[in-house]
């Protein structure tokens, strides 16, 4: 019997915290037909509930949809969100998340000729691109062709387009997080969730001293469950980006 092979696709999405003093890129794995039954789960919670989509800016502080009905009533917020966080551990293999804080990213930019390089959307979502692909080979995936998928919007899409090119071999895929246009064979659903997922590290590095990773485990409700699955994440320094540079042979600035 010849088995179909079922490729992984990576979704990411952006967030900017602390009046943009971090940049956070986060998002989670899962193969084709995964994702296919995800978006099937994940629209009828949201149906259940008289939801369209489900944005964690929006959840967190009671506006937009969110805002009748929802606003100091703990039962029910916690029931849809406990509802979609058990459809994401059914369904996805893997979450990735990274970091980078402008200053630590400024100093490295004095050094290197970063910004021109790869700015700090670009650099954690190659990042991101990254660690998927590290998770693809340690489940020796490698055979099976990886897309990545995108919110669309990031003033810096089109350097990091050229540059998962350079890197990777391909572009990647950039999408909106609602579009009417998505079918269950290309879902925009799991944007929903690396909209969580950058969400929940973006407050978790502006809450916590990003130096105690032990306690970001036990953070947030959200990745108590999350922790059931696969993750890497991670916070990127001046020291790590310097390095990055000098490895990729960017040139340095005249002093």
């Amino acid at each position: 019997m010849i088995v179909a092979p079922d490729p992984p696709t990576l979704y990411c999405d952006a967030s900017r915290t602390l009046g943009q003093q971090f940049t956070v890129v986060a998002g989670a794995v899962a193969s084709v037909q995964d994702w296919k039954e995800f978006d099937g789960e994940w629209r009828q919670a949201l149906k259940d509930n008289d939801l369209e989509y489900f944005r964690m800016s929006e959840f967190a502080h009671s506006v937009g949809q969110f805002e009748k009905g929802w606003k100091r009533n703990e039962s029910r917020r916690q029931e849809i969100f406990l509802r979609l966080a058990q459809i994401i551990v059914n369904n996805v293999a893997c979450w990735v998340g990274v970091s980078v804080a402008q200053e630590e990213y400024e100093a490295a930019d004095r050094v290197y000729q970063l910004h021109e390089y790869s700015q700090p959307f670009t650099v954690c979502s190659l990042t991101c691109i990254d660690l998927a692909r590290k998770w693809q080979s340690s489940r020796h995936l490698d055979y099976l062709a990886m897309e990545y998928v995108f919110e669309e919007g990031d003033e810096h899409t089109g350097q990091f387009w050229q540059r998962c090119k350079e890197w990777y071999g391909k572009y990647p895929i950039f999408r909106k997080k609602v579009d009417d246009r998505a079918t269950p064979e290309k879902p925009v659903t799991p944007l929903q969730v690396a909209d969580i997922a950058a969400y929940e590290i973006g407050k978790f590095y502006v809450t916590v001293d990003p130096q105690v990773e032990a306690l970001f485990h036990r953070f947030r409700t959200t990745f108590a469950l999350l922790g059931n699955i696969h993750h890497m994440w991670g916070r990127l320094t001046e020291v790590g980006l310097r390095a990055e540079m000098n490895v990729r042979g960017i040139a340095k600035r005249k002093l």
